[in-house]
């Protein structure tokens, strides 16, 4: 009986996804910034020194806007040109900003 008056009371979306839909058109697109020469330098001596089981802060372009990503690296694949951090692969191309939070040991 309880589970039945518990039913009365849920939420009740009369249009499933127009929510999903208005959020997606108050998105605001950024435009992809370049980057610099040197800016572009500085990433690549930091991907060459980025080892997995690092703790990174990356920011990356995806579908218009820039995304911040905070975890450990668990892949490094430079044939393919990804990062892949916390489950997500990043191309090389796609990076911003990528800081080094804390490295592993090498044993």
């Amino acid at each position: 009986m309880e589970n039945n008056r518990a039913k009365i009371f849920m939420p009740f979306d009369a249009l499933p996804g127009f929510r999903e839909a208005l959020a997606e058109r108050e998105r605001i697109a950024v435009p992809r910034s370049e980057l610099s020469v040197d800016a572009q330098e500085e990433l690549d001596r930091k991907i060459k020194e980025t080892r997995p089981g690092d703790l990174v802060t990356v920011i990356y372009y995806s579908r218009d806007e820039y995304v911040k990503l905070y975890g450990l690296v668990s892949k490094i694949d430079c044939e393919r040109r990804i990062l892949q951090v916390a489950g997500c692969e990043v191309p090389f191309s796609d990076l911003a900003r990528l800081a080094i939070c804390s490295v592993t040991k090498n044993k």
